[in-house]
């Protein structure tokens, strides 16, 4: 084999690692992101007290002892 044919075969397994790897990352960040996105919200929702998908305001539980007068609601 000449350089240029051996030069060909170590780019087209340079190419194919990196498409394998790109799409396991892919894979592995989607899985992540299903895994981690309900925690997210979880912790906006009890740090503002405001639901980030329908913005429901509530209470929070420091506020059921010392609720600010602001979002009362009689």
């Amino acid at each position: 084999m000449d350089w240029f044919t051996v030069v060909i075969i170590n780019l087209l397994f340079l190419l194919l690692g990196y498409a394998l790897g790109r799409r396991r990352g892919l894979l592995q960040g989607e899985k992540h992101g299903m895994v981690v996105t309900p925690l997210l919200l979880k912790e906006e929702v009890l740090s503002r007290g405001i639901c980030p998908l329908c913005g429901t305001a509530f209470f929070t539980m420091e506020e059921q002892v010392h609720p600010r007068p602001d979002r009362l609601t009689e």
